[in-house]
This record gives C-alpha cells, structure tokens and sequence, in this order.
C-alpha cells in the first residue's frame, strides 16, 4: 500500500484521494487479508 494515498497533503486533495481508494480488510482463519484498488 502506498501511505501518501491515506494523509499526506492538503486536507481537501487527501479527500479527493479517499474517495477515489477503496480499501478492503478481512479477517478471516486468525489471518489479516489486505486489498485495494483505485476506483474510477
């Protein structure tokens, strides 16, 4: 995962970015499984 996608920045582009990242966390067997993406 690339950090400056999360808070590095002026606040309004960093929002901009957000909505723009969908970020996906799962659990599952005691085990952290970590995805995204860009979303269009």
């Amino acid at each position: 995962m690339n950090p400056n996608l999360f808070a590095k920045g002026d606040w309004q582009d960093v929002y901009k970015r957000r909505q723009a990242f969908k970020l996906e966390v799962k659990y599952s067997d005691g085990k952290r499984i970590i995805s995204g993406h860009s979303v269009d």
